[in-house]
């Protein structure tokens, strides 16, 4: 109730705060080109555009300017959105016949987006009058999912207690509010909801990015220059300051390259924005011309006959304030606008357009041509309305006509796409865990009864071994099983063999493990499943479950610690796919040959590996290629070179024809002596030889690398023709060149978990809650519809929409719930969605902590929070319903309405209980190679294969009896001393996925169960 009351207040008293900009389209010009100044609150007596801001405005006044600012509603961009939402919540603050205008538009509009901005700012206005009409709304069936749910808010805002829904009642609407009401305690999330209507009010956090823009200016030799610089600017000494500067400047590309065999390029923004450099050039700007003008010249001359795109960014990065600055940024939207790269054009516009002091009508019309060919309606009528205030007569030639510049850029904006919308972009094969989406049917499924079972679980925890020395001090470990259990027959051991009794010791067993709770995801091609566990990498048949092959990169702990070596073992990111053109694997595994000759004792290996728990020593994770028919390695990263058998990669890649994308880290050795880094790398993909790098980002302060980057891992990277899209590791998405990494664009969200920089240390960045940089990992793969690119990233609170083309925010929905109704970054009960899915009609579907449905213009058309969907892992959808791993099996969900359906429950325990019975026989009867692979197989299963060798003793004779129990005693002595030393794992631990007609569900210790059509 005092969270109703307060938010309500808060709400409503907001309002009268709020800077607007009331009429978005229109431009406000000054003397620097590309520049727009927000507009004050406007207050009684003020001008815009020429017309006084009155209270009481004329009933056309008002109607034009909520006309055009609905209009902007409609715009495919969340800033324009925004800008006018906020420019209708100021006017309907100033006069409360706005609301009459807006109930109009809502009617009208036919863009339930629009209608449910409209709604929020009915809501936000205190609109009581507004009530029957919501209560309608909603009970309409003919309305969408997303203006019912701001309907519902509305009421839930305006009548908190219910009061004029109660007074309504009285008056022969009884059952409509009844319905009403219903529909309201059945609507999931509207508490969480009434946190965007804030947004509406107040303007969002700042966004912070210790990585993209500080990194150059913690570099040590930066640092020295810039204390150079102040040193020579106190002691009067300008031209020596200035040289300083320059020195800043001439340091080269600002994009972040590193390529192979040169230095690294590491200056993550304009130099000439640095407070230091860019005052002091500006204030000195004739001295300063006249020292580098003539430098200018020379150079611009070569780039003039070159004609040399990114020769003329490293000009303007270089010499940009010079008297030949403008020249070089005209030549360079020039070459632009002739190649038709309109991204690259609006981007080198906002950059370098202040060094234009007065463009001319041909570049303005060029540069509005690009802004409204990329959609951004608003911005083009920007420069519209420079052109039309600097040059409001000049003509220009097109198609050999002179045309009036003003005319033809109105004409061209005016006839401009809207909303660039696409189809269904192609994508390659759903390989580990992409959303998994297959065009069956789950009513064909039988997931009650799996067809075949098996496990890729593999031991590791801690071995306490026994230590004896014998007489030539010479000392001996022996695990548990080859000594025995009690002190005293140890010691009666020990004297038999002439050895001294020392004690025991613990050791670790192929730890780490896995990092995620479940990252065992199959790859699918045809008949085959492919599937790694971190050591080895298993091949099955889809249809049987036979095993075809397996590749083994396994080494023993126990082999070390007999020798009393502590290697450090990488966590493992055991992911597989497949690449049918190549007939080819690649997997992601640790290094094993590093590891083998460390165990043989080849003393640069052991360098390597050994370690005293302080991870000064580590074997590496890296990528090795197989054939998919026989398991042959091809080629590894492993003997790839320094850098890379140095590099951690986590994530699978994007492919093409020859090449492999990934998205890769520095390692974890270099921590102490620089923040950790992430790169997006090119390799051959027959080969696996280096191409090219990027260096897209990293966190700049150590002190906060050595706590947090352990649990930073990025996401695989996606291919769409041309162009590469990866998210990094500091709130940014990153748009870049497939052929060399080039940076087209860097799309930003807010980090809801990231904890702002202190005064004292500007630099340190922090993470904190449940779902804080301390404990995240960014394992949902961004995904592509049409000219839209969705983000789900883990370290906030939405589902993000950008535009493909610019990197331009579309919109975001808020997918968190908080059951407590309270708003706070340490909330351990906030529900979440952590995985996506996209349907060819671009309608997205989140699955965690239960289902949710978007539409492909960011309204929510359902949610179902039912405790019966709390999914335990990985998802997968079908035509028709989506399948959810739970708690009590296998969950089904009607994908249209988001109705749950029924739990189906297979038992696991039968499972791989008769594939247990399948193999005893093998491994007492079969050839030598057969009954090999069963004990091995056998081993997998722990405490079920006891169970069942024991059995079979106990009706067994003689030799086989023996090695049935010698076996099972195997087993069990593993078990027993196999504990798991990770930490706490939660209930997360299953993934699904669909392909060949099989539904796979594969749980955290590594058993797989395969379900067939009924």
């Amino acid at each position: 109730m005092i969270l109703r009351t307060t938010l309500s207040t808060i709400l409503l008293a907001a309002v009268l705060a709020v800077p607007a900009d009331l009429t978005n389209s229109r431009a406000y010009c000054d003397d620097t080109p590309g520049a727009e100044k927000a507009e004050p609150h406007p207050e009684k007596g003020e001008r815009l555009n020429g017309e006084e801001i009155r209270p009481e405005m004329s009933e056309q006044q008002i109607s034009a300017l909520v006309a055009e600012n609905v209009d902007l509603l409609k715009s495919r961009f969340e800033a324009d959105r925004e800008r006018a939402a906020r420019a209708l919540v100021a006017l309907a603050a100033l006069d409360k016949r706005v609301e009459k205008y807006l109930a109009k538009e809502i009617s009208a509009a036919g863009d339930d987006r629009a209608q449910k901005i409209m709604l929020d700012i009915m809501t936000i206005s205190g609109a009581k009058w507004y009530i029957p009409h919501l209560i309608d709304m909603a009970l309409d069936p003919a309305t969408t999912g997303t203006v019912r749910r701001a309907a519902l808010l509305g009421l839930e805002v305006l009548d908190p207690w219910g009061e004029k829904r109660a007074g309504l009642a009285a008056d022969k609407t009884a059952e409509k509010i009844k319905k009403v009401n219903r529909l309201m305690a059945g609507e999931a999330n509207l508490e969480d909801d009434k946190f965007d209507l804030e947004y509406l009010l107040l303007k969002s956090a700042d966004f912070h990015n210790s990585a993209r823009f500080r990194a150059f200016e913690d570099a040590p030799d930066i640092k020295e220059l810039l204390e150079k610089i102040k040193s020579a600017e106190n002691a009067g000494k300008t031209g020596e300051a200035l040289e300083l500067c320059q020195q800043i400047l001439d340091r080269g590309d600002f994009r972040m390259v590193l390529r192979e065999g040169t230095e690294r390029v590491a200056i993550p923004s304009d130099a000439m924005a640095m407070p230091v450099v860019g005052r002091l050039i500006r204030t000195n700007i004739e001295k300063y011309r006249e020292m580098y003008d003539d430098d200018a010249e020379r150079l611009l001359e070569r780039l003039t006959e070159e004609m040399d795109s990114d020769g003329l960014h490293n000009f303007l990065t270089r010499f940009g304030l010079t008297s030949r600055g403008a020249q070089a940024a005209r030549m360079l939207m020039d070459l632009q606008f002739e190649a038709r790269a309109w991204p690259d054009l609006t981007w080198s516009w906002e950059r370098y357009g202040h060094l234009i002091p007065k463009p001319g009508p041909i570049l303005l019309c060029r540069v509005g041509l690009a802004y409204a060919s990329l959609a951004q309606r608003d911005r083009a009528m920007v420069i519209h309305a420079n052109l039309k205030v600097r040059h409001p007569d000049a003509a220009i030639l097109v198609g050999g006509k002179e045309v009036n510049a003003q005319e033809y850029l109105g004409e061209f904006i005016r006839k401009a796409p809207r909303d660039l919308t696409g189809t269904l972009a192609s994508g390659k094969e759903t390989t580990y865990g992409s959303p998994s989406i297959t065009k069956d049917r789950a009513a064909r499924y039988n997931l009650e009864e799996p067809i075949w079972a098996r496990s890729i679980r593999y031991y590791s925890g801690n071995v306490r071994y026994i230590r004896f020395k014998d007489k030539n001090g010479r000392e001996h470990l022996l695990p548990p099983w080859e000594a025995p259990s009690n002190k005293e027959r140890i010691e009666a051991f020990a004297a038999a063999k002439g050895w001294k009794y020392l004690g025991r010791r613990s050791y670790v067993a192929n730890l780490p493990r896995p990092y995620f709770n479940c990252p065992f995801y199959p790859a699918i091609h045809a008949d085959r499943m492919v599937i790694g566990n971190g050591l080895k990498v298993f091949c099955f048949s889809v249809s049987t479950g036979r095993l075809l092959w397996v590749y083994d990169n396994y080494s023993s702990d126990i082999d070390f610690n007999r020798q009393h070596i502590r290697i450090g073992r990488p966590v493992k990111f055991p992911f597989v796919m497949i690449i049918p053109e190549t007939n080819s694997v690649i997997a992601l595994i640790e290094h094993g040959d590093i590891i083998a000759r460390a165990a043989g004792g080849d003393a640069e290996a052991l360098n390597a590996v050994r370690t005293d728990g302080k991870l000064n020593g580590r074997a590496g994770h890296g990528v090795v290629c197989l054939d998919l028919d026989t398991g042959a390695r091809k080629w590894t990263t492993e003997h790839g070179g320094e850098f890379l058998e140095k590099l951690n990669f986590y994530s699978l890649p994007a492919y093409d024809d020859d090449t492999l994308y990934f998205a890769v880290q520095t390692p974890m050795s270099k921590l102490k002596a620089a923040a950790r880094e992430l790169y997006l790398l090119a390799l051959d993909a027959k080969t696996g030889a280096f191409k090219w790098v990027t260096l897209l980002g990293g966190w700049g302060n150590p002190s906060m690398i050595r706590r947090l980057s352990r649990q930073f891992f990025p996401s695989s990277p996606i291919l769409l023709g041309d162009i590469i899209i990866v998210q990094t590791n500091a709130g940014l998405m990153a748009s870049c060149n497939a052929s060399d990494g080039g940076i087209r664009w860097v799309a930003k969200y807010d980090q809801c978990y990231m904890r702002a920089p202190s005064v004292s240390d500007p630099g340190t960045m922090g993470m904190y809650g449940k779902y804080g940089r301390s404990s995240t990992r960014m394992n949902n793969i961004p995904a592509v519809w049409g000219n839209n690119i969705y983000a789900l990233p883990d370290d906030c609170d939405f589902l993000y929409a950008f535009d493909l083309a610019s990197g331009r925010l579309l919109w975001r929905v808020r997918h968190v719930y908080r059951p407590t109704g309270l708003r706070s970054n340490d909330d351990w009960q906030a529900m979440r969605m952590r995985q996506m899915f996209i349907n060819p009609e671009g309608t997205i579907f989140l699955v965690g902590d239960g289902v949710m449905s978007v539409s492909p213009r960011g309204g929510i058309n359902w949610i179902n929070r039912d405790e019966r969907l709390v999914a335990e892992g990985r998802a997968v959808m079908f035509e028709d319903d989506i399948v959810l791993p739970v708690r009590d099996g296998l969950a089904l969900v009607d994908s249209k309405t988001g109705r749950y359906l029924r739990t189906c429950a297979p038992d696991l325990k039968a499972s791989l209980e008769k594939r247990v019975a399948e193999l005893i026989p093998l491994f007492l009867r079969g050839n030598e190679k057969e009954a090999a692979a069963a004990k091995e197989e056998l081993e997998r299963y722990g405490s079920i294969a006891v169970e069942a060798l024991k059995a079979r003793a106990g009706t067994s004779e003689g030799e086989e009896k023996g090695a049935l129990l010698e076996l099972a005693g195997w087993i069990e002595m593993r078990e027993k001393f196999a504990k798991d030393l990770s930490g706490r794992r939660d209930s997360h631990a299953k993934t699904l996925s669909a392909a060949g007609g099989k539904l796979f569900l594969v749980t955290q210790e590594g058993e797989i169960l395969a379900f067939g059509k009924k």
